[in-house]
């Protein structure tokens, strides 16, 4: 089958899109990899959290493989290309592996169902293993405790910023959602967390796990001014740093967390002061305030960002406050039904002079007539607000509407950044 064949299939065969629990990937992982041991025999970081997760992901890896290791990355979900989720030393792997992948978990699996992640999961841990690798870093998808990742134990483990989101499956707040990102720890091992303001059950799970907690704040913190920062363990003597390429204040949280992780985390790699200043000023992930400059595919600044939740839509209200444009600020925006709509909306209300609204394919989308009705309970004058029928057409409509000097902002879903980054490659190639 091709790779577009074996997505197909595996989105069919199981009736839930999510199903937390790791008996049956432990049956199957263990299938796959009879008489080897469970560990991949390099070192494993897994990532979990909020937000921040994708970033740090990146952040590690960039660091690992400047310094000459080969480093496997998973993360979910992909923006454009599925190939986007498995990658080594950043390159995404061919289809051809991801197939051989695919067909190896079909082959151990037998009448065991599994969700589009946990094939996706496992077959990113057999193509690692193909590989010979120096080091995995692993985004956890959802949670932790529960999600499949975590059927690897992690040699260190990183916990990012706490924050409510995917509450029907985590938890109502934060402490409990802290307690399902804290499933991840494992007893004598390194855990970091870059939330500089955890709940409280993350230290209680260490304690009770026996795990070793490196908090931001306390074991290591950190210093910063326009022009770079100090990245500083305990009381030792800081350490001069650039400013990371990913824009945004929350990424000095990642960067400090990911710096603790390899220095702290007490792993057998060897990182040099060099591969910690490539990494920062080389590391980029798509649809993070991904930026189009204006002249790129429209007289207007395109920016497209995964802002998806309250805190991340925080953070992109911030980042823009900080980079006024000499133009107005035009929102092309949807979300999904099952996240708030309307705390997302009022973080960055007042950034906003109009608003294209549409909904997303799929049942868990919010319709166009519940978008609007959530900005407008946000505050957004209800006359700054435009429906489109498809998110295609609200994203024309917007760059219609900019002229020179505008900035169209695309945010709300990792599913509206990579429709919209999609077609900005097709105006792109078209304009080229």
């Amino acid at each position: 089958m091709t790779l577009d064949q074996w997505l197909g299939y595996i989105e069919q065969q199981h009736p839930a899109s999510i199903e937390l629990g790791l008996e049956r990937v432990r049956q199957v992982y263990s299938r796959m990899f009879e008489g080897e041991s469970a560990h991949p025999g390099c070192p494993v970081i897994s990532v979990a959290g909020t937000n921040g997760k994708g970033s740090s992901v990146t952040l590690l890896s960039t660091i690992l493989a400047a310094d000459g290791y080969r480093v496997g990355s998973y993360t979910s979900p992909h923006l454009v290309h599925y190939n986007e989720r498995v990658s080594i030393n950043g390159k995404p792997l061919d289809n051809a592996t991801l197939c051989a992948g695919f067909d190896a978990v079909e082959n151990a699996r037998g009448d065991t169902p599994l969700t589009y992640f946990e094939y996706g999961t496992l077959c990113a841990f057999w193509c690692f293993r193909q590989a010979n690798l120096d080091a995995w870093v692993l985004e956890v998808g959802l949670g932790g405790r529960l999600d499949a990742v975590n059927v690897i134990d992690a040699d260190v483990a990183l916990i990012t910023q706490i924050g409510l989101d995917h509450q029907d499956w985590l938890g109502h707040d934060r402490e409990t959602i802290g307690r399902e990102k804290a499933g991840i720890m494992r007893p004598g091992k390194v855990v970091i967390c870059s939330d500089p303001a955890p709940p409280a059950s993350i230290r209680e799970c260490a304690d009770t796990v026996g795990a070793s907690l490196l908090q931001l704040g306390d074991l290591f913190s950190f210093t910063s001014s326009e022009s770079g920062w100090q990245w500083r363990q305990a009381d030792s003597v800081p350490v001069e740093l650039p400013l990371p390429a990913m824009t945004g204040k929350a990424q000095l949280n990642n960067a400090a967390g990911v710096i603790a992780a390899l220095r702290l985390g007490g792993l057998p790699l060897a990182v040099s002061q060099e591969a910690v200043e490539t990494g920062l000023r080389e590391a980029r992930i798509a649809g993070r305030f991904q930026v189009y400059p204006a002249g790129t595919v429209s007289d207007a600044e395109i920016i497209v960002d995964v802002a998806h939740n309250e805190d991340s839509a925080r953070v992109l209200g911030d980042v823009l406050r900080s980079r006024p444009t000499a133009g107005r600020r035009l929102a092309v925006w949807s979300m999904y039904r099952d996240k708030d709509r309307i705390a997302a909306a009022r973080t960055v209300g007042d950034v906003f002079d109009a608003w294209y609204i549409a909904a997303m394919a799929g049942a868990r989308a919010a319709s166009a007539d519940e978008l609007l009705a959530s900005a407008v309970a946000a505050g957004i004058d209800v006359t700054c607000c435009q429906q489109l029928a498809t998110v295609e057409l609200a994203f024309d409509a917007a760059l219609r509407n900019a002229t020179a000097g505008d900035q169209v902002v695309v945010f709300g879903s990792f599913e509206l950044a990579g429709g919209i980054l999609a077609a900005i490659e097709n105006r792109a190639c078209s304009h080229g």
